[in-house]
């Protein structure tokens, strides 16, 4: 089960640089895993989304979520809820659920979408260099470009 090693995926636009099998499980169904299980279903790819918590995109603004959810749906990808990855082998990945314990294997391609942390270094380089800093955007939190401006407009009123 391959996995492709040291791509990085920011967005909607770097799902542009998968190499994706048939059969894809994504593991992470925050907002850019599931943007990423949107553009590779429509790419015609058979897709499973992995989330440890009881929905998908939550990180995304309501109605946005709801879009994604329902495209997904749609586009019939697999969307596994609530379920914690517990270990990869040759023959599949292991998952646990409320119902147990189980193997989901067949997959080409294996995509991780968990574990984006925000890059504010330019701004703890300036830290009692300027009397205020204001963290927008993606240095504040990763999320979705509406989000953002939302809150860049917020902070410019406060200038």
């Amino acid at each position: 089960m391959p996995m492709a090693a040291g791509t990085a995926l920011q967005g909607l636009r770097d799902g542009g640089k998968i190499q994706a099998g048939q059969k894809v499980l994504i593991l992470g169904g925050g907002g850019i895993g599931a943007e990423t299980a949107d553009f590779l279903s429509e790419k015609g790819k058979d897709v499973t989304l992995v989330e440890m918590r009881e929905g998908i995109a939550l990180d995304l603004v309501g109605h946005l979520q709801h879009f994604l959810n329902m495209r997904l749906k749609e586009k019939k990808v697999q969307i596994l809820t609530s379920t914690k990855v517990l270990r990869f082998e040759p023959s599949g990945v292991w998952v646990e659920d409320s119902e147990g314990t189980r193997r989901l294997g067949g997959f080409d391609s294996v995509v991780a979408a968990i574990g984006v942390k925000p890059d504010n270094k330019l701004s703890r380089s300036l830290q009692g260099k300027v009397p205020e800093i204001f963290v927008v955007g993606d240095a504040a939190q990763p999320r979705e470009v509406l989000e953002a401006l939302l809150e860049a407009e917020e902070t410019a009123m406060k200038i």
